[in-house]
């Protein structure tokens, strides 16, 4: 398949080093390659196939104010990755720092109902 995408190339990719003619071809198999069977790009399928990472509850979480260091919550947790989360807050999604979320446990769940444990 690269071979072919190649040579379909070649004639629009004259004047371009080898790296960059790989690195065209491989975006266009990658990025712009549909079949009719399914629609979506490779790249599309790859992401999308991981259900392990898909949030299916959002969690209410505690978030510690970048700009006051007040502690506020409860918010939902929308998603997270790569050092940051979004949680829904009255005003809208807020990206924060992922070091400032934390889960909201079932002792403070309790304190915020007046409820005392053990």
């Amino acid at each position: 398949m690269l071979k072919q995408v190649l040579a379909r190339q070649s004639s629009t990719t004259v004047w371009m080093s080898p790296h960059e003619k790989l690195c065209k071809a491989m975006f266009t198999i990658n990025f712009l390659n549909c079949s009719f069977e399914n629609m979506s790009p490779p790249v599309v399928r790859h992401f999308n196939s991981g259900n392990q990472f898909k949030l299916s509850q959002h969690p209410p979480v505690m978030i510690r104010d970048p700009e006051t260091w007040e502690t506020k919550g409860p918010y939902e947790l929308v998603t997270w990755g790569r050092g940051y989360a979004c949680v829904a807050t009255p005003s809208g999604p807020w990206w924060i720092p992922q070091k400032s979320v934390k889960p909201l446990s079932l002792k403070i769940q309790l304190q915020q109902k007046g409820i005392r444990g053990k």
